[in-house]
């Protein structure tokens, strides 16, 4: 089974560029296992949660759950500067939270880290390639190459802003269960990643001289004996590089303007809107849509509100008052007013001495705290 690396487009970050060593193909490379096939578990979940009650693997432990706050040294082979990934990892300093605060797409708290999609081609993802090469004690080692048809694995990474400038490193599945949350003084920390197998890595993210920012996967080192006294070694490293956020001013994001204001009619001012014996009554509306997401330390970005569709707006009796049709759920109303909730869903309807309609808001709170609304809303006049 063979993969192919696909390189994509991160929205408002520019382009995600690929940077590791191209040394080509060849049998001195050596040959991998496959990656495997999982099923994905479908979009993320920002706030996850902890399914891992903890394993040791590689002489570290890594739990399901954030870390102290610190930098630590969990693999100690990965600090090794001599350690073979070394030279293909980003060099200099690591971003400060301030600094990293600069690729962070405007109305957001953290930065997928990501240079290609996962298995199926159904969402980004960070992608390692297996570094190889084969020594023997008589003839020396190749160089360091990696298969350029070699199955891929792929994990599910962010970076994100936490208050007091600090920085969280998060490691979730396909499915959005949170695996593993660090905290970071800066953008450089040790974690196990989990794919088909487990293994510890080295993330790093540092400033390019011309603005960009260099990112950096590298694993431990493994070595496999062949048989005919020789020694594969090989490594897992990813390395690309991100152009910083494109800010705009916050957009003026006024829905109030074009939906249906003034004070709610009691059930008595209603009925007067109807002809006498009438039961139903409706007025044409175009339903309006838009959207907004907000970050305290990279402002806020939205749509401006678009039309939807054409419709009708309907109120009609219901028992000994009113109620207002919506899809085919019926908002009973209540002196001029009307609420539905489902979820992270609500709509209200206000029936109003010149006008009738609802707003629809869906929104949450993602885990690095940007906060996000889709609204629909639709007025009609008598």
């Amino acid at each position: 089974m063979t993969a192919v690396v696909v390189a994509i487009l991160v929205a408002s970050c520019g382009e995600t560029k690929d940077e590791r060593p191209n040394a080509g193909s060849g049998d001195d490379a050596g040959t991998h296992a496959d990656a495997g096939v999982e099923v994905d578990g479908g979009s993320t979940v920002d706030g996850g949660s902890t399914v891992d009650g903890g394993s040791t693997v590689d002489g570290g432990t890594q739990g399901g759950t954030g870390d102290a706050g610190t930098n630590s040294t969990t693999f100690p082979e990965l600090d090794d500067p001599s350690r073979p990934s070394a030279v293909y990892e980003c060099q200099g300093e690591p971003l400060t939270a301030e600094q990293f605060r600069a690729f962070v797409p405007q109305g957001y708290g953290s930065l997928k880290l990501a240079n290609g999609q996962n298995w199926n081609g159904t969402r980004s993802a960070l992608r390692t390639r297996r570094t190889t090469r084969r020594c023997n004690a008589v003839t020396g080692c190749t160089a360091w190459s990696w298969l350029a048809n070699d199955v891929q694995p792929d994990y599910q990474v962010s970076l994100g802003l936490r208050p007091e400038d600090r920085l969280e490193l998060r490691h979730e599945d396909d499915a959005g269960a949170l695996l593993k949350a660090l905290s970071l003084t800066v953008a450089d920390g040790q974690l196990i990643l989990k794919s088909v197998a487990s293994r510890p890595f080295r993330m790093r993210m540092t400033l390019l001289p011309e603005g960009d920012a260099c990112v950096s996967f590298a694993s431990t080192l493994s070595r496999t004996n062949q048989g005919d006294g020789s020694v594969l070694e090989e490594f897992e490293l990813a390395r690309f590089s991100f152009k910083p956020a494109t800010r705009t001013p916050d957009p003026v994001f006024n829905v109030g303007s074009a939906t249906c204001t003034g004070t709610a009619l009691a059930n008595s001012a209603i009925a007067a809107k109807f002809t006498p014996g009438q039961t139903r009554l409706s007025r044409s509306a175009s339903e309006m849509q838009a959207s907004r997401r907000c970050h305290a330390l990279t402002g806020c970005t939205g749509s401006e509100p678009t039309t939807v569709n054409g419709q009708s707006n309907t109120l009609v009796v219901s028992g000994t008052g009113f109620a207002y049709e919506w899809g085919v759920e019926q908002i009973r109303i209540t002196a001029g007013e009307g609420r539905w909730t489902s979820g992270a869903s609500v709509a209200s309807v206000l029936v109003a001495e010149t006008c009738f309609g609802h707003v629809l808001e869906t929104s949450g709170t993602d885990a690095f705290g940007s906060t996000w609304a889709d609204l629909t809303w639709s007025s009609s006049a008598w």
